[in-house]
């Protein structure tokens, strides 16, 4: 099933955030030791809700790698993910 997902990788600082997407599940064992599932969720098209998710982010957070690492304040950041996606007819209900 495809998912979403917000991580926090172990070798960032500690208010640094990754929005990241998959069509084969949210396996993230890739991403080494340290790094911290904070959100994951099951969706239809993964691309469409990271896309929205990110949009999102680009206005309240500073972008700071590349296009999915975004910095602020982790209870911000979980709670702007939760309210982007929750907008996105797109999820599956759990």
């Amino acid at each position: 099933m495809p998912c979403v997902y917000l991580i926090q990788k172990g070798y960032f600082k500690d208010d640094v955030y990754k929005i990241g997407g998959s069509k084969n599940g949210c396996s993230l064992n890739s991403y080494g030791k340290g790094t911290k599932i904070l959100i994951s969720m099951d969706v239809n098209d993964y691309l469409r809700v990271k896309t929205k998710i990110k949009k999102s982010f680009n206005f309240k957070f500073t972008l700071i790698h590349g296009q999915d690492y975004f910095q602020g304040d982790e209870k911000e950041i979980k709670l702007e993910f939760l309210r982007s996606e929750e907008h996105t007819s797109e999820l599956q209900s759990h």
